[in-house]
């Protein structure tokens, strides 16, 4: 009979995998080298990934059952739209590897379990270590093990990585939030092309509230007080209200600026018809000061070359007297004092 694990261990470990825009998931995922060293576990329905023990398909199945419809797609990816992706590292699937913790000069060795990785659309990841004690049994042990890392029952590990990807999450687009507001410092300054910014950091907010950061995750009572308990211990709710803030602002500044710039493009539209309609205008009069001289020409016998010349010297006349009318009349005003 196999010995049983004195205790079992967690370790969560996030990162941002989607460090600047160009980065797309098929990049990321040659990296990963998908299908060589990590396999993907996907659960598109309630079947449980193949492979399991049946131990594990327990486990799996308790915690699909305990969460929400929702919470069930941030956390295993049962819908399409890849709101999470989740692996496993190949290499350890079987129990071949050591995780080695020092702690001074004692070292201590725990047998992995599994390597997993949730890969969040939002652009972050958790690196997850599932690890076994087998050699340790005073408290003083477990608790330096402890620091490192803590255990949980099936359905609270994915509380756990769901609330780690939740902070990882809020932090990226607050410091996303961030940037943007620092590259303005007055709203005349902010262009058309920062205020688009600003509409893409909004839908993708958006679109990652309603996928990932959701205030509940299950129905179960004590479960909903744990969520609850680690996203306060995790200080979600409080930097939620900070980037809600920073979103209002940046949306307020967008559509001050938007709303300038349609005034201004609203001001030249007028200016330009109302300059077009004085050039008609001018060039109205000038072709019936022109009808009015033709017959003029012909009585003074004018050379018809002289005619067209001085045709077009009337027409530009009046032309470029129009846009100048103005300061012309000031300058004049000016020398009369």
């Amino acid at each position: 009979m196999e010995k049983l694990p004195k205790s079992y261990h967690t370790f969560l470990f996030p990162f941002i995998w989607k460090t600047n825009k160009e980065i797309e998931w098929d990049d990321f995922k040659k990296i990963l080298s998908v299908g060589k060293r990590w396999k993907e576990t996907s659960w598109k329905s309630e079947s449980i990934p193949h492979g399991c023990t049946k131990e594990e398909w327990i486990q799996h199945y308790s915690a699909f059952q305990y969460f929400t419809e929702s919470a069930n797609n941030a956390i295993f990816n049962t819908h399409d739209d890849n709101v999470v992706r989740c692996f496993e590292f190949c290499q350890y699937s079987d129990k071949g590897g050591k995780y080695i913790i020092y702690n001074g000069s004692k070292r201590y060795e725990l047998i992995i379990n599994h390597i997993r990785l949730h890969v969040y659309d939002a652009g972050v990841a958790i690196l997850i270590f599932e690890l076994e004690n087998h050699d340790y049994n005073s408290v003083d042990d477990i608790n330096i093990i402890n620091e490192r890392g803590s255990p949980f029952l099936t359905e609270y590990v994915q509380m756990a990585i769901l609330s780690v990807a939740q902070r990882s999450t809020i932090l990226m687009l607050s410091d996303e939030a961030a940037t943007l507001a620092n590259g303005f410092s007055t709203y005349e300054e902010i262009t058309i092309e920062q205020i688009n910014e600003i509409e893409k950091l909004q839908a993708k907010y958006v679109k990652i509230e309603s996928q990932l950061l959701l205030p509940e995750v299950t129905v179960q009572e004590q479960g909903v007080e744990i969520y609850d308990m680690m996203r306060e211990h995790m200080y979600l709710i409080h930097d939620w209200e900070n980037l809600n803030e920073k979103m209002r602002n940046l949306r307020d500044m967008a559509n001050i600026s938007h709303d300038r710039i349609e005034r201004k493009a609203e001001a030249l539209e007028n200016e330009n018809s109302k300059k077009l309609s004085n050039n008609i205008t001018a060039l109205s009069v000038a072709i019936s000061v022109l009808s009015f001289l033709q017959p003029l020409f012909s009585v003074v016998n004018i050379n018809k070359q002289y005619a067209t010349m001085f045709s077009v010297f009337i027409i530009s006349v009046i032309l470029i007297w129009r846009p100048w009318e103005k300061n012309i009349k000031a300058w004049f005003k000016k020398g009369k004092k």
